[in-house]
């Protein structure tokens, strides 16, 4: 049993009690004098009896490779965008230490920014790189890896005219000022993640078109770039309107049921729903209202079976103002995304030196609301149809969800937060080398726990002071109250620095298990792979691309699930380096190295 001190919104907190509010590490003194002050609600400390593990605290305690006294040394995490390279013929990996397991036989891809130098012109910010696949095929304890730059319609009309002529959506711009779209252009990196069915496997980046690739060779088939004059203008000028739909795309998806490359503009990071065995997808289009500041954004969430056939007709909704939706949260019944306190300035959005992420205005006054959509094939119970549901709180910002699911009257909500909106990107290029652009002050993420009552109260329980990013469950638990979460974690126990362990954490138990090789090594999002015929939750193996800053190259380590703090069971050696990556995909489907 142990205490936890949260936040919790009640009614009746008396007038003039001064009240210390614990956000993000720190106590802030609150003083009562009236709810609007407050967001219209009023703010009490709770002390919560644990018992059962529901909400547990973890990782506060220091470790002993830990960061001591903020010595963080940046320049390994810096190198890795000096030594990304693309290695189209790949090769068997021969320098493996350890023993890959023969139960695991599978292709693990993963996504990031890679190709920081395209047309000898670097990017000015990490971000805004064309990404870099890197796929690891491995089969009776043999492994052969390739990685690709991905081409995107963008790229390849830059290609041909042998310069840049897009705008990255953070800010980069292209060397000729001239350039004819530089002013609103949105250049599709498509460095997000990958999205794989059907033997069809996608480059994905929010707002812009998929972008398919040949899972064997990791070669781009699709977009391809038109011959006629004509058709490359109006390609050019549809990047004007990045959230546009170009009206010769055909049908929509509502209409056509299978997955149509041009039917669907900007998925965002999708999930795997194990036991419905459906991918879970969704894309938004911010949408301005005539003759107003304002604007609304229209959410679509789609499942696709292993078929790449939607399973149910797709769902949407629309939130007021601009949201971003990088991720959803799912449960058994219901989709649930963010409105945040954000709008889009268009005084910036004029300006051609900003990019599209920078033309944002976050109100820290404003609050923050969980929209939970039912999914449409679940949409009812007991004969009465299920309602949307909103509920509102404290405005801070969120990137990942973990996990959500429901408990009776209660909805149960694990992300990332972040107590503002993150204003620029974390990686600036100067004089042809990127550094990292962390203020000393920044505020790092929480591994936030979010219980909303259907009766509208709303808890808030930070469950630790140690930064956490990226993280994996068992996908059969997706949506479903689960044990388990792998992600990674930063070397400091409340600092804002780079998460970069492999960590497996218990949620009934609080306890912690942490992996990594010290400050020079980088672990990218550590993927769950179940062992065959497996029963329990956390039977199978977590597995990572990780740079190494000392060697300038990347390490592929696979660890036992059940036994993290042990260490790698298998670590190959990879002859290349393909930098810092953001999401990765594991399938059964062994894509051996030659069709």
């Amino acid at each position: 049993m142990g205490i936890l001190i949260t936040t919790k919104a009640v009614i009746g907190a008396p007038i003039g009690a001064t009240i210390d509010v614990p956000k993000f590490g720190r106590l802030r003194s609150l003083t009562v004098r009236d709810r609007t002050r407050l967001s219209n609600r009023a703010v009490a400390i709770e002390e919560v009896q644990i018992a059962d593990g529901f909400v547990p605290t973890f990782g506060e305690e220091r470790l002993e490779f830990d960061v001591v006294n903020a010595d963080y040394n940046r320049k390994y995490f810096e190198s890795a965008f000096e030594h990304t390279v693309e290695v189209p013929d790949g090769y068997w990996v021969e320098k493996i230490e350890g023993k890959i397991p023969l139960e695991l036989a599978g292709t693990y891809f993963r996504n990031g920014p890679g190709d920081f130098h395209f047309l000898n012109e670097p990017v000015a910010y990490a971000y805004d790189a064309n990404g870099i696949i890197g796929s690891l095929a491995i089969k009776d304890g043999k492994a052969f890896f390739r990685s690709r730059f991905v081409k995107t319609k963008e790229s390849l009309m830059e290609e041909k005219a042998g310069r840049r002529l897009f705008k990255g959506p953070f800010g980069t711009l292209p060397k000729n000022g001239l350039a004819p779209f530089r002013r609103f252009t949105n250049r599709n990196a498509a460095s997000g993640k990958t999205f794989l069915a059907n033997g069809r496997l996608y480059a994905l980046y929010e707002g812009s078109p998929l972008v398919e690739l040949d899972p064997f060779t990791l070669e781009t088939l699709f977009p391809t770039l038109s011959k006629d004059p004509v058709s490359q203008t109006l390609d050019m000028a549809l990047q004007v309107l990045p959230f546009a739909r170009d009206f010769r795309l055909g049908q929509e998806l509502d209409s056509y049921p299978y997955l149509n490359l041009r039917a669907v503009k900007g998925f965002g990071d999708n999930k795997y729903d194990g036991q419905r065995n459906v991918t879970i997808c969704h894309s938004y289009k911010p949408s301005p209202k005539i003759g107003s500041r304002s604007s609304s954004t229209e959410i679509k969430f789609y499942e696709f079976g292993e078929d790449l056939k939607l399973k149910c007709r797709h769902q949407s909704h629309t939130l007021g103002g601009f949201s971003m939706q990088h991720s959803i949260g799912v449960t058994e019944n219901y989709y649930i995304v963010n409105r945040f306190p954000m709008e889009v300035n268009v005084e910036k959005v004029l300006d051609p030196s900003m990019g599209m992420v920078n033309c944002i205005d976050w109100d820290q006054r404003g609050t923050r609301e969980f929209h939970l959509v039912p999914r449409p094939a679940y949409h009812s119970e007991n004969g009465v149809e299920r309602k949307p549901l909103v509920f509102k709180m404290e405005a801070t910002f969120m990137n990942h969800f973990v996990n959500a699911f429901e408990d009776g009257d209660k909805i149960v909500i694990d992300s990332f937060n972040y107590e503002t909106y993150p204003l620029r990107p974390d990686t600036v290029n100067s004089d042809g080398k990127f550094y990292e652009r962390r203020p000393a002050k920044e505020l790092p993420s929480r591994f936030t726990r979010t219980i909303c009552s259907l009766d509208g109260e709303v808890e808030t329980h930070e469950m630790s002071t140690r930064v956490f990013e990226l993280s994996n469950i068992n996908p059969n638990y997706l949506g479903r109250r689960y044990q388990y979460v792998y992600l990674l974690a930063g070397l400091h126990p409340s600092m804002a620095i780079t998460p970069q362990a492999i960590t497996k954490v218990n949620l009934e138990t609080g306890e912690m298990e942490v992996w990594t090789k010290g400050q020079h090594y980088y672990a990218s999002e550590p993927m769950f792979v179940p062992r065959p015929e497996s029963t329990e939750e956390d039977d199978g193996w977590v597995m990572a691309y990780c740079y190494n800053g000392k060697t300038n190259k990347t390490e592929f380590v696979i660890l036992d699930a059940q036994d993290i703090k042990q260490g790698p069971i298998a670590i190959l050696y990879l002859d290349h380096s393909i930098g810092h990556g953001f999401h990765g995909q594991w399938s059964d489907q062994f894509f051996r190295p030659w069709p």
